[in-house]
């Protein structure tokens, strides 16, 4: 790759990237691939990965908060895969067609997006969720059995990230128009609007999607990870010693103590319920720990080069004027391994899912063995 270096109106110098032949032929390869044949593939076992998990945890056995606002993730997840597959045929195959070209702006692209608002909003609230119920576990139970508790928690949540995802996403609707080529005014193609061109909207965009879905939800999610492995550590280490002061009062009592043993019993009973609540939370916790850490590594790509992109963004925008490539040929391919990894990150709920919940196995295993036995009844 080459720099074409010009000379700035202000006559500061200028250096904006020029392909060469091999560049522009190892770019289209790659993003080909990537964002592609592998992005499309990801994507499929991602949408039929998501409604699996999505039938299993919404069975009675095992609904509760975190496994429902999960579906709710799996469902924003699905979408945004979907959306990776159309821009994939529309950008890497060119098979668009003019009904998708027409949906494009004010439909494909926005509820695209706002999808993947969504699923960082979403991934933020199970974390908050999750830090909520390890850390403060009596207070949580509590109120989780309160009546109509389940739908109105997850009613709560929902509402909140679709309000926080539309108000973020509401501008994309206005970022690109169809228009119709004069020579053929059947044929429609797309064009960015006035308010997409617009320096300041530019500017406006890259920086709220920096600090609403870069670094507010980065700074969240490791904060509550730290936070829940901390409490989780803490409480591992405080069922493993022995209460000595039970174990005392409970030996050798005489009969006259009668009531109070009662009580000492039922206390302990209460105290292994709880115990047992707490061991079941810890369990969540820990798979979810694991879905944030995924999060984090898979959308580390996409905060970094968003900081890039403000970083150049003066120089992008004036060697874009000027007819110039906009970025460099390692901030190109970075961009393709990003929009991959989201697609990644949005497919694989249900590996981490099935490594590391054994009850979620078990019943993984009797829906399979139901259908198994369905269908050989048919046939």
């Amino acid at each position: 790759m080459e720099s074409n270096i010009t000379q700035g109106n202000d006559s500061s110098i200028l250096e904006c990237s020029q392909y060469s032949q091999w560049d522009e032929s190892f770019l289209d390869i790659f993003s080909y691939w990537t964002e592609g044949v592998l992005q499309t593939f990801c994507a499929i076992l991602g949408i039929i990965g998501n409604f699996l998990a999505g039938l299993i945890l919404s069975r009675k056995s095992m609904k509760n908060v975190f496994n429902l606002l999960l579906v709710t993730l799996a469902i924003f997840d699905s979408t945004y895969l979907f959306g990776s597959i159309l821009e994939s045929f529309r950008k890497s195959f060119n098979l668009a067609t003019n009904t998708h070209i027409i949906l494009f702006p004010h439909m494909l692209y926005p509820i695209t997006q706002i999808s993947i608002a969504g699923s960082i909003f979403m991934t933020v609230a199970i974390a908050l969720e999750r830090y909520i119920a390890v850390h403060y576990p009596l207070t949580y139970n509590q109120a989780m059995h309160e009546s109509n508790a389940l739908p109105k928690r997850i009613a709560k949540y929902i509402s909140c990230v679709l309000f926080l995802s539309l108000l973020f996403s509401f501008t994309r609707f206005f970022e690109a128009e169809v228009r119709y080529d004069p020579e053929n005014p059947l044929t429609p193609y797309l064009k960015p609007t006035v308010l997409r061109t617009n320096s300041m909207y530019v500017l406006y965009f890259n920086w709220s999607r920096l600090i609403v879905l870069g670094i507010i939800p980065f700074m969240l999610l490791v904060f509550f990870n730290v936070s829940i492995y901390k409490a989780i550590q803490a409480r591992r280490k405080r069922r493993h010693k022995p209460d000595v002061t039970q174990m005392t009062t409970t030996m050798g009592e005489p009969k006259e103590h009668s009531a109070s043993s009662k009580k000492i019993v039922n206390s302990v009973r209460e105290q292994h319920v709880n115990e047992t609540r707490s061991k079941k939370e810890d369990n969540l916790a820990v798979i979810f720990m694991a879905f944030i850490l995924v999060f984090l590594i898979c959308h580390l790509p996409r905060l970094l080069l968003n900081i890039h992109e403000l970083l150049t963004i003066t120089e992008t925008m004036e060697c874009q004027k000027r007819g110039h490539f906009s970025f460099s040929l390692m901030s190109m391919v970075s961009i393709s391994v990003s929009h991959f990894l989201l697609v990644v990150n949005s497919s694989t709920n249900i590996i981490i899912y099935c490594a590391l919940s054994s009850k979620f196995r078990v019943e993984c295993n009797t829906v399979y063995t139901s259908l198994c036995r369905r269908l050989t009844g048919f046939y």
